[in-house]
């Protein structure tokens, strides 16, 4: 493996180091038919930031969770990335002169940014618009507090952002191209700065990154992950380094210091081991003292600036420890663990106590014990981590005793016929270890590979005839260990790039794998234990299998999943019934969520399967996709109910048929149930006073005569209720629109966004503008302004009609593709930027004028007839020729005259009275929401 692949392989370890903490909030087991969790309680943490200012407001960033934030010092979390396109934070930022304004670096060229402390973000870019280059990866970050520039160390390079991230530009050539993982600013003089690289050492700049100076000296072959400054005097530095041994895969690294501005370096390695360190911190308010993270060995301190270290890992059981900040002077510090969450300290590390609540765990791979109930596995991106649950997924308890810290879990193989014996393949150098006392701990294989580096596991079997027979099927091809795990053979080495391996439990040695890489990609069927492979592809070539599942109650008929390629047509489930030799197509998934990549059947009914299915298109959070079918395979639905948006990975299916799912926000899971859930079609009236006391009928199936009724959260009285009618009176509510939830006694339940509208306090029922404020807010389209308003006489801007058009035309939970810079003054970091970007890709508008929108100016009624109207038509509409006779003030050759006259034969307006059309007059909220009504949301 080159240098520069193993970049690329530990930049993915990182960014599947942390989960979707937010969303795991529910307390409650499997839920019947519909989704729930409790956990794993664990997270990855990647990076840390401390609030200058207000010492308990702590930020973290999770590679697949956005940015969680704390304001209690760390003892407790909550989600903190509301606008984020991307979720895996790598870098965070926070400004010292404005502490509310946080920047955070992604995983995918994105620099999000906050000015409300994390509660709201938006998605900014970061790459050089001259060049053209695309920096992904932003590693770091750094603000200057005297000019406010914001600096982004990237895998390509340096970038820096004078104007709070909307616009960016290299900082220095020399940098150009360089794969960063550091940027420090002196605090001494903030015209030094400090950019360590991945392969090329360290570099200076003492002129704000115009130029620089590689200061390399005695960093031989050592990438920079972190710098730290003595505070001793303005040439006193620290680097953290990691070494990677390309021979053995292994992985070392020391901290250094420079006395003279890094031009030259020497290791302190009196008490620190040789380990890849990857964070510092420097307490500004005593010089001496320094604190040092690694990813193997933990936190080490030194309280005489470097000469000596100790070691502070009391309380860090696991110590993959990835970030590392404090507040200055207190003694407190925080550190991030890539499996096990924050953890703080109050007495300068002598011991450590674990944050709470935090649920952020990726996992990519769970499975049922065949023999033990409610005894479920779980591990996957928190590297060294697997979890384990005895009731079902009530309480999860973290094992992996004996996982290598770097070692990421992907599959799980049990042992038939003893549930202690189990099998995991990781990855970061793959290998495969051994549990004999069901996951509690772990003893690693001998390597697969003879040439003793282990290709990464994609699928573990063992053999259900002979349960010392275990299969790994790997990119380097299918491994067989005939001795449950003490030695490994590769039965056919010219069978290559399996990912997808099952057995068949009817006929001995019969192996069916998924091959990407065997003269041709396909399926392949061996009746001698892998020794010989044959195609088995008739009706299903050029589908990229990544699941295969046989019916338990018909073992000749199997099912496998993959990729959809939907442009090309091609479903992404297909059906055999005999014995794989022949397929025929079965489903397809959605266009946006190609990837299906997992089957399990229940194994207590086998005419119910589970499909999960990864999004993969367009870019940012997407809902995540479940399939059920209740036919055996034959027909599919989606059955994503109470999910987050999140990625789907694997499934297993308890004997008691409860249903657990590896997903990017810990494990879910489901209890199926032949009563359906309640079903929610419809309410009248739409809206009341916000008081409360409106009495309302709800419309669908499934109610029980016990159903609970509840508008935004707030409980409703139910006065009657039947299988299709409730009749309720409504609670007092916040003004706008409320999500109605209806929800049985068994706790299945359905909700209907929006489904009510508490009246707001200037449109009041009655009022000239009541019932279109109420469909426009009930559509999604607009709410109010703040407060109890709608502001319904208040002007409506160009950019905020563009907002409202869009939600219109495409939906409120649309997700808008990455925007471009059309206009001059809607710059990257406008949050009208998607809306009015996706504006001219619809054909809407061309601006106001010399590539100019004018977002903030009031919208015109005679530009409003343009804009509706093109949205209504779309791209290329032209009206009729206008008479110049239906309104006295638009003649013929008047602006937009042909438009104005369509607008009003389309029963859109009749003009503003006395036969005049008032065409320069703005455009009120209320008027925007009749023109909704009348023309993009009528029947």
């Amino acid at each position: 493996m080159t240098p520069a692949d193993r970049f690329r392989l530990e930049r993915v370890l990182v960014a599947v180091a942390t989960v979707a903490l937010w969303l795991c909030a529910a307390h409650a087991g499997a839920g019947l038919n519909r989704w729930t969790t409790k956990g794993p309680d664990l997270a990855g943490i990647s990076t840390l930031a401390v609030d200058p200012t207000n010492p308990s407001i702590v930020y973290a960033g999770t590679s697949a969770a956005g940015v969680l934030r704390s304001e209690d010092g760390g003892a407790t979390w909550e989600s903190a990335w509301s606008g984020m396109t991307e979720p895996s934070v790598l870098s965070l930022a926070v400004d010292p002169v404005a502490p509310s304004t946080v920047y955070a670096g992604t995983q995918s060229s994105f620099v999000a940014r906050s000015s409300d402390g994390g509660r709201s973000w938006i998605s900014l870019y970061a790459y050089d618009p001259a060049g053209g280059t695309n920096f992904q990866s932003v590693q770091a970050l750094a603000i200057d507090p005297l000019s406010a520039t914001v600096y982004a160390a990237t895998n390509a390079g340096l970038v820096k952002s004078g104007d709070g991230g909307c616009h960016w530009e290299t900082a220095g050539d020399a940098l150009l191209g360089v794969a960063l993982d550091a940027i420090a600013i002196d605090p001494a003089d903030p015209s030094v700065l400090y950019a360590g690289s991945v392969f090329a050492g360290a570099f200076r700049s003492a002129d704000g990154g115009a130029t620089w100076t590689a200061i390399s000296a005695g960093l031989t072959n050592h990438e920079v992950r972190a710098f730290a400054f003595d505070y001793t005097g303005p040439a006193a530095v620290y680097a953290a380094t990691v070494r990677f041994v390309e021979t053995t895969g292994e992985t070392f690294g020391m901290v250094f210091k420079s006395y003279d501005a890094g031009a030259t370096w020497f290791p302190l390695d009196f008490g620190l081991p040789d380990a890849p360190y990857v964070a510092l911190w420097a307490d500004p308010s005593n010089s001496v003292v320094v604190y040092a993270a690694s990813l193997g060995a933990g936190v080490f301190r030194t309280a005489n600036a470097g000469v000596t270290w100790t070691s502070r890992n009391i309380g860090l059981p696991n110590e993959l420890t990835a970030a590392l900040t404090g507040r200055p002077g207190a003694a407190v510090l925080y550190a991030g663990s890539l499996g096990r969450g924050t953890f703080r300290t109050e007495d300068g590390g002598l011991s450590w106590l674990p944050s709470s609540g935090e649920r952020a765990f990726l996992a990519r791979a769970v499975a049922a014990d065949p023999q033990q109930v409610a005894t479920v596995l779980t591990g996957g991106g928190a590297a060294g981590v697997i979890a384990k649950t005895t009731d079902s997924g009530q309480t999860w308890t973290p094992t992996g005793s004996g996982l290598p810290a770097d070692r990421g879990v992907v599959a799980f193989g049990y042992d038939p016929t003893d549930s202690a014996t189990v099998y995991t393949g990781t990855f970061n150098f793959g290998g495969v270890f051994k549990s004999i006392d069901g996951g509690a701990t772990w003893t690693p294989t001998p390597p697969l590979s003879p040439a003793g580096t282990s290709p990464d596991p994609a699928a573990l079997i063992v053999d259900p005839f002979v349960p010392q027979t275990v299969y790994a099927a790997t990119g380097g091809g299918l491994f067989r260990s005939d001795d449950a795990g003490t030695s490994w053979t590769q039965p056919d080495p010219a069978a290559s790039g399996a990912n997808a391996l099952v057995a068949d439990v009817a006929v001995a040695g019969r192996l069916l794998s998924f091959q990407a890489a065997y003269a041709d990609s396909g399926l392949r069927v061996s009746t001698d234990r892998g020794a010989s492979w044959n195609p088995s592809n008739t009706g299903i070539e050029n589908l990229f299998i990544s699941s295969l599942a046989q019916d338990p109650s018909n073992t000749m008929r199997w099912l496998a999943a993959g990729e959809a390629a939907p442009f090309a047509g091609l479903p992404g489930i297909y059906e055999s019934t005999d014995g794989g030799a022949s397929w025929i197509p079965v489903a397809s998934v959605a266009p946006d969520s190609p990837n299906v990549n997992a089957l399990a059947f229940d194994p207590l009914d086998p005419t119910r399967v589970w499909a999960s299915a990864n999004p993969t298109y367009p870019p940012g959070p997407h809902p995540s996709i479940v399939l059920r079918s209740v036919d055996g395979g034959a027909n599919w639905e989606p059955f994503a109910f109470g999910l987050p948006s999140t990625t789907a990975y694997g499934i297993a299916v308890e004997h008691s048929g409860t249903v657990h799912l590896a997903t990017g926000a810990g494990v879910w899971e489901l209890e199926p149930s032949d009563v359906d859930p309640p079903r929610i079609d419809s309410v009248a009236p739409l809206s009341g006073p916000a008081a409360g006391g409106t009495a309302l009928d709800i419309f669908g199936a499934g109610f029980d005569p016990a159903a609970l009724v509840s508008f935004a959260g707030i409980p409703a009285t139910v006065q009657s209720a039947d299988d299709g009618h409730i009749a309720a009176l409504t609670s007092g509510g916040p003004a706008g629109p409320a999500d109605l939830v209806v929800t049985n006694p068994d706790g299945q339940l359905d909700t209907l966004a929006r489904a009510f509208v508490f009246d707001y306090a200037d449109v009041p029922n009655g009022s000239l503008f009541h019932e279109v404020v109420v469909t426009v807010s009930v559509a999604g389209v607009s709410s109010g302004c703040g407060g109890d308003s709608f502001c319904v006489f208040a002007p409506l801007s160009r950019g905020q009609a563009a907002v409202q058009i869009e939600r219109a035309l495409h939906g409120p939970d649309f997700v808008y593709p990455v925007p471009f810079e059309y206009f001059s003054d809607v710059p990257r970091c406008s949050s009208f930027l998607p809306y009015i970007s996706q504006f001219v890709t619809d054909g809407i508008t061309a601006g106001c004028g010399g590539l100019r929108y004018c977002p903030d100016d009031p919208i015109t009624r005679a530009q409003a007839a343009v804009l509706w109207l093109r949205a209504e038509h779309g791209l290329g509409y032209q009206p009729p020729p206008a008479t110049g006779t239906l309104f006295a003030d638009v003649p013929a050759d008047a602006f937009a005259a042909d438009y104005i006259e369509q607008f009003a034969a389309e029963g859109a307006t009749a003009g503003c009275g006395g036969g005049n059309y008032c065409p320069n007059a703005s455009v009120t909220r209320g008027q925007a929401a009749a023109f909704h009504v009348r023309v993009l949301l009528a029947p």
